[in-house]
């Protein structure tokens, strides 16, 4: 029983998460286009190296810790 509250709890923290980072995203490029549309272009590319920043702090360790995770998995 108290297995299935904390993987209930679990999911529920990784959804917020992943909303989290769409909300995230979703307003470095929103900024990005209105700011584009002001006629502000250094401000405008501001978020895209921010944007490659957040790819390899979060998607690239996310991906090096499941790799490493099924590797183990299968022997190699």
């Amino acid at each position: 029983m108290r297995e299935e509250s904390t993987s209930g709890m679990s999911a529920m923290l990784s959804r917020t998460i992943a909303w989290l980072h769409i909300l995230i995203i979703f307003s470095l490029f929103g900024y990005s286009t209105y700011s584009l549309l002001q006629g502000d272009f250094e401000q405008a590319l501001l978020p895209y190296p921010i944007l490659i920043l957040y790819y390899f702090l979060f998607v690239r360790s996310k991906t090096k810790t499941t790799s490493s995770a099924e590797s183990q998995d299968h022997g190699l």
